[in-house]
């Protein structure tokens, strides 16, 4: 799907097989690692984070959070991908295939992009963290309470009541940690994307049919789609998780990632070192180093990261 006005809103249990509709789940993004549950725990919610240094994949395009809040993106123009808002500083911000969000430091929800399906119609109100998907968003207010926006046709964006620590979109679902390290999920569920395990978890991350989430042990625990692997984590303990279309990766206690998933988007290409913060995409992950540098592998975050390089 290389034309940007292709990108229709994607129905996949309507097609006739998996094989038909798996191009379309390379649209969808990118899910980071967050840092802000090592800020308060499970039982209560996280402090006011500072900006930390972030890397967030979109359909087709990039998105980076500097320490300083500014934001900067790269990769397909159209649309107005490429233009966050002028004048402001982020400390949380989310790519999705036709736009991005981003947390502002006051808390306020600024959405860029395609003005399609309501994508940029953030709700008034301070807000803690952001998911940008590929045809809703969801955010996590102050007091805990999510709200959603954009096509809800399969209740995507309708979440529960309650209070949350994070919230991650997939294609036509969405899933929540709860405060005390529950987790639920709502809208389609086609393949059990919104069976998510039992257990006390400290964060999550959602691909386009299934998502993952590491436990309070540091263990992964992942549920739906399992054709390539994606739901079918490695042994160990981890730190930070996201996932991607059909893969998902983890940085465990020593910095190291690992992947599993579908092999058509780099998985023995992932390098070697000590990283801090991880997106999963289209195609392929991003990830930054303890210094700052930025690493990716699979076919589209590589031409990103070229772009990004200037090269």
């Amino acid at each position: 799907m290389e034309a940007a006005s292709r990108l229709a809103p994607l129905h996949p249990f309507r097609l006739r097989s998996i094989r038909a509709w798996l191009p379309a789940l390379a649209l969808l993004p990118a899910l980071l690692v967050l840092p802000a549950l090592a800020h308060g725990g499970i039982d209560e919610p996280p402090a006011v984070l500072a900006p930390v240094p972030a890397i967030s994949l979109g359909g087709r395009h990039a998105c980076r959070l500097s320490a300083d809040g500014q934001v900067s993106c790269w990769g397909d123009s159209s649309l107005g991908r490429l233009s966050p808002p002028k004048g402001l500083r982020f400390r949380q911000i989310s790519a999705g295939s036709l736009h991005s969000c981003g947390v502002t430091l006051e808390g306020a929800i600024r959405c860029w992009g395609a003005p399609r399906a309501g994508l940029l119609d953030a709700p008034k109100g301070r807000f803690r963290q952001v998911s940008a998907g590929n045809t809703h968003s969801c955010a996590v207010a102050d007091d805990g309470r999510l709200a959603c926006w954009g096509a809800d046709g399969s209740g995507q964006a309708s979440p529960p009541p309650g209070r949350f620590l994070q919230v991650a979109v997939g294609e036509l679902h969405s899933c929540g940690l709860r405060l005390g390290g529950r987790l639920v999920c709502w809208g389609d569920d086609g393949v059990d994307q919104l069976d998510a395990p039992a257990g006390r978890f400290v964060q999550l991350s959602v691909g386009a049919l299934h998502g993952c989430a590491i436990a309070e042990d540091g263990t992964v625990a992942c549920w739906g789609l399992n054709n390539f692997g994606q739901a079918g984590p490695p042994p160990g303990r981890y730190r930070g998780i996201a996932s991607g279309a059909l893969h998902s990766c983890a940085i465990d206690e020593a910095g190291a990632i690992a992947c599993w998933g579908s092999r058509l988007v780099g998985q023995d290409l992932v390098p070697s070192g000590r990283f801090r913060t991880l997106a999963a995409g289209r195609g392929g992950s991003c990830a930054l180093d303890e210094a700052g540098a930025l690493s990716c592998w699979g076919p589209l975050p590589q031409r990103l990261e070229r772009l990004a390089a200037g090269r």
